[in-house]
């Protein structure tokens, strides 16, 4: 005990518990920081997805060009076809 009436041993352990309490407070903060951050990231990705599913790309018009191509592409393997066809019987005459 000190002249002042004050022991410095419950000095020293009241000191300790304010530096742990304050350690803890810090830590808390920080993890506290680290969620809402990880939140605000969550929700901003997940507005992104709802934008994009509110304003779907619709096409203007529907596509036609399929037709010509599988008619081009029918008529293009038939002539292949016959091409090689005709080699073969040719080759088979021949020999």
């Amino acid at each position: 005990v000190s002249e002042n009436g004050r022991d410095l041993n419950t000095l020293a352990l009241e000191e300790s518990e304010l530096v742990s309490d304050v350690e803890f407070a810090t830590t808390n903060l920080q993890s506290a920081r680290l969620a809402a951050d990880n939140s605000r990231r969550e929700s901003q990705r997940q507005l992104k997805f709802v934008v994009v599913l509110s304003q779907p790309q619709l096409p203007v018009a529907p596509d036609q060009n399929w037709r010509w191509q599988a008619f081009l592409a029918s008529i293009g393997i038939v002539v292949v076809a016959w091409g090689v066809g005709g080699f073969l019987l040719n080759a088979m005459r021949k020999s």
